[in-house]
């Protein structure tokens, strides 16, 4: 246009100008005219490198279609230049994010303003999902409007995003349990030393009575009540990883057979039990109650998403977890793991609530239906056993819960067995001595050793219990000594016994035993723990236990 309007210019002029002034004009015209067409070329080759070796895909969309596109573009779609240039902007737009994204397309037309950048997820050529952050202007082009869109692959900075989120969940879930524990372990003590007095005179009421006693019915349900109190506690303490857990060698394949067998007789008939064992499952360290317990919260939560019927397939195998996978779930090392999967095909779990359901106390179900406790408790046991719990569920499909646990490849030694004792043969005629700082648990356990023939001399405190071993010790066969109490604490006297009598059977009671506890009181030299609320017929067995077991050792327990 350029060169036009000089050459029009020119022929104006030349009406003027002298024959050889003309040829001038025209020699430097030409020469204007090369150096011209040399600069635009140059700009042209210059600003086309640009285009095609930008990192952002640079496409100008007309009618939805690309009529430009570069070589970025190419690649992030994974196709060859005749396949983009027939392909649908929308088309390869994920069909979540589809309707968003045509909105601000058209809006952007329409001259209304939006954001400047918009991620969202697109398809390559081989199906594979992509996550593009994009920022659409309207241009013109050839005379029409058209969308100039620069885009880039963004995949990897938000999967480095949501990995970031995840782990800040887990730390968000890790500090909630850990605050819940500590508000657990700080009641549990107290908590449980009233439940041992109150199932301390229920029991007692209930051995003195026969079951054709009008009052029998109501302290069997205060009994159970008891008992579900404890149980209450207990799972606060295991979800919060602060109770004791007896590890031995497990063969999940023979948890689920029992766990099944119980599942059977109590969750409605028209679910379907269905077990996928894996036949050469290797074995995993872990605490066989623990595992029950997380065997009976998913089946229950199993049964109650299929309130019409359904399926509940639980499987077993061995998997290997390499660096890739741990990386995402820091509680994870790489290495072999044992997966047990629990799923159904109720009516399934909203991503919103997902997010939620490991948290203490969070439950959807009704008033009165539910805690919230037993996810949050599969939660602390699989973590306090080295392990990884996920869940997975879709409205309307179903729910599956995977729990990852450490396999071992070799059986550690197992520990000796206490020998059964029969009911007829847990009394005597020994003599006790009860140490606790709860009157009410000294008044109930003394009554109930009396029943059933032992002597009883009591203290409420270490320092008395320490006096009346000192004094009256040749008597004592066995201690049963409250691990809490102010004061001289129950460590503190079982140390200072045991200095003046190496050979004192002291058995520990407490309401809370943290992770690790137990086994310290054992290496400390006590003979047996007992957890409160116990109940009697435990205490008499763990009493005959000891004396018919003098020479027990730590490796015992």
């Amino acid at each position: 246009a350029l060169i036009a309007a000089w050459v029009n210019e020119s022929l104006r002029l030349s009406e003027y100008l002298t024959r050889t002034e003309l040829k001038e004009a025209q020699a430097k015209l030409e020469q204007y005219s090369k150096i011209l067409e040399k600069n635009i070329a140059a700009s042209e080759a210059k600003y086309r490198h640009v285009v095609e070796n930008a990192n952002e895909a640079i496409v100008i969309y007309q009618d939805e279609r690309p009529q430009f596109f570069n070589a970025r573009a190419l690649a992030i779609f994974g196709c060859i230049e005749e396949e983009f240039g027939s392909l649908s902007f929308f088309s390869t737009v994920h069909q979540d994010d589809r309707y968003l994204v045509s909105q601000r397309y058209y809006r952007r037309f329409r001259g209304e303003k939006g954001p400047q950048l918009n991620e969202f997820r697109v398809f390559d050529k081989s199906g594979d999902v992509k996550w593009l952050q994009a920022s659409m202007v309207v241009v013109d082009w050839e005379g029409r409007s058209a969308i100039l869109a620069i885009m880039n692959d963004v995949t990897e900075s938000i999967k480095a995003r949501l990995e970031i989120n995840k782990l800040q969940d887990q730390l968000s879930q890790s500090q909630k349990m850990e605050a819940i524990g500590t508000l657990a372990g700080g009641v549990a003590h107290d908590f449980n030393n009233i439940l041992q007095a109150i199932s301390g005179y229920v029991q007692l009421l209930l051995v003195k009575r026969d079951e054709s006693d009008a009052d029998y019915g109501a302290l069997s349900e205060i009994d159970a009540s008891v008992e579900r109190a404890g149980q209450l506690i207990r799972q606060l303490l295991t979800f919060s990883r602060r109770i004791e857990r007896a590890l031995e060698p497990v063969d999940l394949n023979q948890e689920v057979l029992h766990a099944c067998q119980f599942l059977e007789r109590t969750i409605p008939k028209m679910i379907l039990i269905e077990n996928r064992l894996a036949g050469d499952l290797k074995q995993v360290s872990a605490d066989k109650t623990q595992i029950n317990q997380i065997l009976m919260n998913l089946g229950s939560n199993a049964s109650h998403a299929m309130p019409e019927g359904g399926r509940l397939v639980i499987e077993t195998g061995n998997i290997h977890l390499d660096e890739f996978h741990c990386r995402a779930n820091p509680d994870l090392e790489p290495g072999e793991y044992v997966f047990l999967r629990v799923s159904d095909n109720g009516h399934g779990i909203e991503e919103a609530t997902i997010k939620h359901i490991f948290e203490p106390f969070f439950t959807t179900k009704g008033l009165g239906q539910g805690t919230g406790l037993g996810l949050a408790t599969v939660y602390g046991i699989v973590t306090a056993h080295s392990g990884h719990v996920t869940c997975q569920s879709q409205v309307g499909q179903g729910t599956s819960f995977a729990i990852y646990l450490p396999a071992i490849e070799t059986q550690p030694h197992k520990r000796a067995e206490e020998a059964g004792l029969e009911a007829e043969h847990l009394g005597g005629s020994e003599t006790i001595l009860l140490v606790d700082d709860e009157r009410a648990i000294l008044d109930a356990a003394e009554e109930m050793l009396h029943h059933y023939g032992y002597q009883t001399i009591t203290a409420s405190s270490g320092e008395e219990a320490l006096d009346k071993y000192r004094t009256k010790g040749a008597l004592i066969d066995v201690v049963i000594l409250d691990l809490g109490m102010p004061g001289m604490g129950g460590q503190s006297c079982l140390k200072k016994i045991l200095e003046f009598d190496p050979a004192a059977r002291v058995i520990i009671a407490s309401g809370y035993s943290a992770e690790g506890q137990i086994e310290e009181v054992i290496q400390s030299g006590a003979m047996d723990f007992i957890g409160k609320p116990y109940r009697l017929a435990e205490l008499l067995r763990k009493i005959r236990g000891v004396l018919g077991n003098v020479g027990l050792t730590a490796e015992r327990h």
